[in-house]
C-alpha cells in the first residue's frame, strides 16, 4: 500500500512539473517580439531586440490583400542598419533572415514575429495568431496613409475604419523609404 501512494505522489509530482514545464512560459511581448521586415535583394528584420541569435525562427506574415505566412530563420545579426526605412529608433536592432521553403518573388514589407511557439491559422484570407492562449485570436492588417505604411495586430478579426476593435500592436514604415528600391 506504501508503494502505491508513493507511486501515486510520484505521478502527481511529474504531471505538475510536465504541465508547467518545470518553469513557467514567458508571455509573448510585443515589443521585443515583434518587428517589421524588408524583403528585397536580402531580408532585413528591424526589432528593438538586441538578444536574439542565429538559428531563431521568425514568422513573416504579409499583410497585404492576399496573405502569406512563410518561416525564417536568423541567419545573423547585421553590424549597422540594413533597413531602408529612415524612422528606425536609436533601440532596434538588425538582423538578416534566410527563408525556408516559398520566396517571395517582389520586394515587400512584413510583419516579423519572433521565437512564437504556437500555432498560426489563416481564416477568411487572414492569418492570425493566438499570443495569449485564449479564446480571442489576434490579426494581422497594413494600411497606407500619409505618414507611411501602417502594420498593426488586431485583437479579433479586423472589420473596417470605423469599428470598435483593439488594435493590439503596431509598427509603422516611413513612405520616404520607398525612394529606394523596396517600392
Amino acid at each position: 500500500m506504501k508503494t502505491r501512494s508513493a507511486t501515486i505522489s510520484v505521478l502527481v509530482f511529474a504531471v505538475v512539473l510536465s504541465r508547467t514545464g518545470g518553469t513557467a512560459e514567458q508571455p509573448f511581448d510585443y515589443d521585443s517580439q515583434l518587428g517589421v521586415v524588408e524583403m528585397g535583394e536580402r531580408i532585413c528584420l528591424t526589432i528593438p531586440n538586441d538578444n536574439l541569435s542565429a538559428g531563431d525562427v521568425v514568422h513573416l506574415i504579409l499583410p497585404e490583400e492576399s496573405q502569406l505566412h512563410i518561416e525564417a530563420t536568423i541567419a545573423g545579426k547585421s553590424p549597422k542598419s540594413c533597413s531602408s526605412n529612415p524612422d528606425i529608433r536609436p533601440t532596434d536592432s538588425f538582423y538578416v533572415l534566410q527563408v525556408k521553403g516559398e520566396k517571395v518573388e517582389v520586394p515587400a514589407i512584413a510583419l516579423g514575429i519572433v521565437n512564437y511557439k504556437s500555432t498560426f491559422k489563416l481564416q477568411d484570407g487572414l492569418w492570425g495568431f493566438n499570443p495569449q492562449n485564449d479564446a480571442s485570436w489576434e490579426f494581422f492588417r497594413s494600411c497606407a496613409s500619409s505618414e507611411g505604411l501602417h502594420l498593426t495586430v488586431w485583437r479579433g478579426r479586423p472589420r473596417g475604419r470605423n469599428s470598435r476593435q483593439t488594435t493590439i500592436s503596431s509598427r509603422r514604415w516611413a513612405l520616404t523609404a520607398c525612394k529606394r528600391s523596396i517600392c
